[in-house]
């Protein structure tokens, strides 16, 4: 039997939660398992408050915050992986789709909108470049 909960951006102020609720709920013998954007180096306050303004968060966890969470609810952590490339190329390509596409997205919305979601999206991908934010994959077993 699995047990499944989707956790959106909703939760992004509540990290830990991730970790507990399926902890308290989930049955014994199940996986945790979920990847999140983190923390990799310290950032500069301006551009931590742009990063955070793009992504729509007011904080990250690090990958020792979540490990530590884990552990500390009990968890045995059986993978823990740096999936950044996935993620930086995913945003290349989503800049690059919307360099293609920005006649179309300034008709329907406007120029204005266009540049906020490609100045949005280039924070990001800056940061992913820069390997202060990075994402990882997280999995662990609760005995």
């Amino acid at each position: 039997e699995m047990t499944r909960w989707k956790l959106t951006s909703l939760l992004r102020h509540q990290r830990r939660f991730l970790v507990r609720r399926p902890v308290v709920q989930g049955p014994a013998g199940g996986y945790v398992a979920f990847t999140d954007w983190v923390a990799l180096g310290q950032m500069e306050p301006e551009y931590l408050d742009a990063v955070q303004s793009a992504v729509a968060s007011p904080n990250f966890g690090t990958v020792p915050d979540y490990e530590n969470w884990m552990v500390g609810e009990g968890l045995r952590i059986v993978d823990s992986v740096d999936i950044s490339g996935h993620f930086t190329a995913r945003y290349r390509t989503m800049i690059q789709n919307l360099r293609r596409d920005e006649a179309k997205i300034s008709a329907q919305f406007s120029p204005r909108v266009f540049g906020i979601m490609l100045e949005k999206n280039a924070m990001i991908l800056r940061a992913f470049e820069d390997g202060l934010l990075g994402g990882w994959r997280f999995v662990a077993l609760k005995p």
